[in-house]
């Protein structure tokens, strides 16, 4: 999500250290994410455009940091959807029959 010039990652997952104290993070907060701001302007230039949106790919900790991959992606187009639809309720009726 991209408020004003910031980029955050919301709805994010980071379980606390188990062998922490009372000083542990919160596991599921806003997080900001670090970015140049040419990099932030990129990143929001095209998710602004119709059926764009920016998505984490990867999260790994490196140099006890988390890094995240983030990258812009179209969604599905309405045909592509119906077709998904057919699939799994194929699936599902084939193992309904097993």
């Amino acid at each position: 999500m991209i408020q004003g010039n910031q980029l955050y990652l919301i709805n994010c997952n980071i379980e606390p250290y188990r062998q922490g104290n009372i000083h542990n993070h919160v596991a599921k907060r806003e997080r900001k994410l670090l970015l140049h701001k040419s990099e932030i302007s990129n990143f929001a230039g095209k998710a602004k455009l119709k059926g764009f949106t920016l998505v984490p790919l990867s999260m790994y900790i490196l140099n006890s940091r988390a890094k995240v991959e983030i990258a812009v992606c179209r969604g599905k187009q309405t045909h592509d959807k119906r077709q998904t639809i057919k699939e799994r309720d194929a699936k599902r009726q084939i193992k309904e029959y097993n």
